[in-house]
């Protein structure tokens, strides 16, 4: 578990109120995961593509293999601040997702990080 612990204010208005990523690093790398078919079917690829125990205990989808339509299911249950995700051409290499901590108003929880390495530049 990942917790960002926030000074001043409130997590949730930091988090949305984040700019559009500028740095040289993760410019055209990185972007805000969109709520639509084509995204879900490449993040399902992704999270299909890590599917072992040494990526995940027990694997990531326990014997059921993500499909665009659990990936949109799961994303709309889902109250997060941001859903990050890296790619690399085509594909959805990474995934970052940032929720409200339960512990606290004032820290950010960092619930998803997954990331294919051998696809990481």
């Amino acid at each position: 578990m990942i917790l960002l612990s926030i000074i001043d204010g409130d997590a949730a208005s930091l988090l949305l109120e984040t700019p559009k990523m500028t740095s040289r690093s993760t410019q055209g790398n990185v972007r805000d995961f969109e709520i639509a078919t084509e995204d879900a079917a490449r993040l399902a690829e992704c999270f299909n593509s890590i599917d072992d125990s040494d990526s995940w205990p027990g694997g990531f989808t326990h014997g059921n293999p993500y499909t665009a339509e659990r990936v949109l299911d799961d994303r709309k249950k889902r109250e997060t601040f941001r859903s990050l995700v890296a790619y690399s051409g085509d594909k959805i290499v990474g995934t970052c997702d940032i929720a409200q901590s339960m512990m606290s108003k004032d820290a950010a929880y960092v619930g998803v990080l997954k990331y294919l390495p051998e696809k990481i530049i």
